[in-house]
């Protein structure tokens, strides 16, 4: 994380794809998040392929300033085959790393921070941690997920897209196409850790809550 200073106000995410959500906010790639169209790896797993699994959640700043070492993010694994996660390329500000190794199982989650730390991780456990020299800027920048010359996923976000602490989740039955605007994203309610300078908030490796605005539209839609 950058030693930038942060806006709390932050607007929910929104979709790099087209949309009728004129909010600003988080982007991601607009990819169809179909269940289908899995490349079949060796034992049983599934190679990553485009909708085969999304960003389901992420925490840009776990503290303020540039000693931050408790970002991380979670994937979501949305069909029936286990997603063998080697030699996904993991790209932050043209910074990456290559996973190497771990398993998304099917349907399941998968949280990858930048260190196993406890104490730096705020006693988070990740499936995988992939290093301090990936950073996510306070002020904005984007998370991109490859494999091979495929880009998987992206996430894109601003400096009123997060707030200290806490993190920004995909709301619970959507997905990360691009018929999924800004109320698809929204802040977490849920406490994750009580360590030291918390609480820290987000579902890490646990299924998301119901995004209020979602909640809003669904009742819209009911009413109509």
């Amino acid at each position: 994380v950058d030693a930038g200073p942060m806006t709390d106000a932050g607007p929910g995410m929104t979709d790099a794809g087209p949309m009728t959500d004129a909010g600003p906010g988080m982007t991601d790639a607009g990819h169809d998040a179909g269940g289908g169209g899995f490349d079949a790896g060796g034992g049983g797993t599934c190679m990553p392929t485009v909708g085969s699994f999304e960003i389901s959640e992420i925490l840009i700043a776990s503290q303020t300033g540039s000693a931050d070492r408790g970002e991380w993010f979670e994937l979501h694994n949305l069909g029936t085959c286990p997603i063998d996660l080697n030699g996904l390329v993991i790209d932050v500000g043209g910074v990456t790393h290559t996973v190497a190794s771990g398993l998304l199982t099917a349907g399941g989650f998968f949280v990858l921070a930048q260190t196993n730390d406890m104490v730096a991780n705020h006693e988070l456990g990740p499936d995988y941690a992939y290093g301090e020299a990936i950073r996510f800027g306070n002020s904005g920048g984007s998370l991109i997920l490859t494999h091979g010359a495929t880009e998987i996923a992206r996430l894109t976000w601003t400096s009123t897209d997060h707030r200290t602490g806490r993190s920004r989740q995909l709301s619970r039955g959507t997905s990360m196409p691009s018929s999924v605007g800004a109320a698809g994203f929204c802040d977490s309610t849920d406490v994750y850790s009580t360590a030291v300078g918390g609480p820290y908030l987000g579902t890490p490796g646990m299924v998301n809550a119901v995004c209020p605005r979602t909640l809003e539209a669904q009742a819209a839609s009911a009413a109509t």
